[in-house]
């Protein structure tokens, strides 16, 4: 069975049964119909493939290594199904010099899988240590990888999906005070406040008003539309009077500036340091490390960009907007994440228990 059909909100899914007969599903909120139709026919050979190899009796590869298996699910299944490809090579560098990437991949056992996260959890950069969310993403990388050779008969088995993830703990109480919030735009430049003020205004992700078009904007509504979101569901923002004021300026300072080709709709500009000299405005790209460095010039510790979600969340709750609004202005699916966001400061407790005498 392979068949594509179009949901409610306009998203093509397609649906199809692999040489063993369970069902998958797949979508982007990028395709069209021909799109569909595509990557379909693709699954179809691919099951038909399969079930040729299983006729002929075909066993599982003993020569295949992990590398191997997680450069082929890369090659012939993320860079034709519009997946970050960026994203899958990253993983399979940082995995490249461990002792796995070269292990025959019908021996890998739980062991070896529990010894990976270890090892992975305790090589961070410079050497400090990586979360358990960044380990579960390397370890959901090779389970994804396995599984796509178990589908093509190439393995039999997948070790990565017979040990359970560590659940991690990604709760967060850091948000700004007034004073550091004054600072921390003090220390940024020009650009990167101006993403900064929006963050905090919209409680938006950095990718998302990095990549942020002005196709994307609309002023006569007050509102700017997110596409391709984390979560893969595009939504509409509102602007307060501050975040309609940083736009209307940014769209007004473009005037006789000299805009790189294909940045003339990117609503965040700058002239880069290199080369120096040049007079010419370019999108912004990853402002992680200029914002890092405004807040060392700030004196602004252990806070990262995305605690401008957090922020956001604990001022409009403590400001009495309704839970499910928030949700709906920051994509949050259920109730718990946004709990998971709210920081109650020590004061606002102070003073509540205390007008309730």
């Amino acid at each position: 069975m392979a068949t594509k059909y179009q949901l409610p909100s306009g998203l093509w899914q397609i649906e199809w049964k692999d040489s063993r007969g369970r069902r998958h599903t797949m979508s982007r909120n990028y395709w069209t119909a021909a799109d569909a139709d595509k990557v379909l026919k693709s699954k179809v050979v691919e099951v038909e493939r399969q079930q040729v190899a299983g006729d002929l009796g075909v066993t599982a590869d003993t020569t295949l290594t992990v590398g191997r298996v997680v450069l082929d699910y890369i090659t012939n299944h993320v860079k034709r199904s519009g997946l970050n490809v960026e994203f899958y090579e990253s993983m399979a560098r940082t995995l490249t010099p461990d002792p796995l990437w070269s292990m025959k991949a019908v021996k890998v056992n739980k062991n070896d899988v529990r010894e990976l996260r270890r090892r992975l959890a305790e090589s961070g950069r410079r050497g400090g240590k990586r979360s358990a969310s960044t380990v579960n993403a390397f370890h959901a990388v090779l389970r994804a990888a396995f599984n796509y050779a178990v589908d093509g008969d190439q393995l039999d088995r997948n070790p990565f999906a017979r040990v359970k993830m560590e659940r991690p703990n990604n709760k967060r109480d850091r948000v700004l005070t007034v004073d550091e919030y004054a600072r921390l735009l003090a220390g940024c430049a020009p650009y990167l406040r101006d993403l900064v003020e929006l963050a905090w205004e919209t409680g938006a992700r950095r990718e998302e008003l990095e990549s942020l078009t002005w196709r994307q904007v609309s002023i006569e509504q007050k509102t700017i539309r997110l596409e391709q979101t984390k979560n893969g569901e595009d939504r509409t923002v509102p602007l307060s009077e501050r975040a309609e004021e940083i736009l209307r300026s940014a769209w007004g300072s473009r005037k006789g500036r000299v805009i790189r080709r294909g940045d003339e709709g990117k609503v965040f500009l700058h002239i880069p340091s290199i080369p120096a000299g040049s007079t010419v405005w370019r999108g912004v790209g990853r402002t992680k490390i200029g914002f890092n460095s405004a807040c060392r010039r700030a004196k602004i510790e252990d806070f990262r960009f995305h605690d401008l979600r957090h922020c956001f969340v604990s001022r409009k709750r403590a400001q009495g907007v309704p839970d499910h609004v928030i949700r709906a202005i920051v994509g949050h699916k259920t109730p718990s994440m946004t709990d998971r966001y709210t920081t109650v400061a020590a004061a606002e407790m102070l003073a509540a228990v205390r007008r309730a005498g």
